[in-house]
């Protein structure tokens, strides 16, 4: 799938979310196209997607070689424990699907695990990584 596909999947997927507005930010670009500062974020990634919302709502993963990494998941403190989390993972998942992803790992902190857990992943190592098998 192309980054243009890709990107134009992310965007449908982002504006079906109930609390999706014009003020999210959205990236999806090639590991080419991208500036210095994501160049250590997404070394040997192909694929790199980044969408922020002026509440503080961010994503932040990347996708290479059938394996999608969440970098950096969170919602608004106030928006939490409404099903967000949930919408903004579920749309991530498909997203890393449709490129061919077959595993998606992450970092929890001790708070998100319930979250991560709840989602399906398993913890991984001692290392607070998790990881989903698709």
């Amino acid at each position: 799938m192309c980054v243009a596909a890709l990107k134009s999947l992310w965007c449908d997927s982002l504006r079906r979310l109930p609390f999706y507005d014009d003020s999210f930010d959205v990236d999806v670009r090639s590991s080419g196209s991208v500036s210095s500062w994501y160049a250590d974020l997404i070394y040997r990634h192909p694929l790199f997607i980044r969408s922020e919302h002026q509440d503080g709502t961010l994503v932040v993963a990347t996708v290479a070689e059938g394996l999608g990494f969440i970098d950096s998941f969170q919602v608004k403190a106030g928006e939490r424990r409404r099903g967000h989390g949930r919408l903004l993972y579920e749309t991530v998942e498909q997203v890393m699907v449709a490129f061919g992803c077959q595993n998606i790992q992450l970092s929890a902190s001790f708070h998100a695990r319930p979250f991560w857990e709840r989602m399906g992943f398993r913890y991984k190592n001692g290392n607070q990584l998790y990881e989903k098998v698709l």
